[in-house]
């Protein structure tokens, strides 16, 4: 046990039972409020594009106006 779980112990034992409750329903409260976060944080990471699609996304109108004329139409002629 570290020395900051024994402080907390320590000073849980002398607060009275009702009060240990509080504190216990505050623990919880802390737990699950940070299980959320991680949840929310999971799920925002899995909706964003890698960085591979997020650049090539970036790129296609650009490389469109580039590629996409009529002039080079007689290239894919011969293809």
């Amino acid at each position: 046990m570290t020395q900051l779980e024994t402080q907390v112990l320590e000073k849980l034992k002398a607060l009275p039972l009702d009060k240990q409750y509080e504190v216990l329903t505050f623990v919880e409260f802390l737990i699950n409020r940070s299980q959320t976060i991680q949840s929310a944080e999971s799920k925002a990471a899995s909706d964003r594009p890698s960085e591979i699609e997020f650049w090539q996304q970036a790129s296609q109108p650009s490389l469109n106006a580039v590629w996409d004329n009529s002039e080079d139409d007689i290239y894919a002629q011969l293809l």
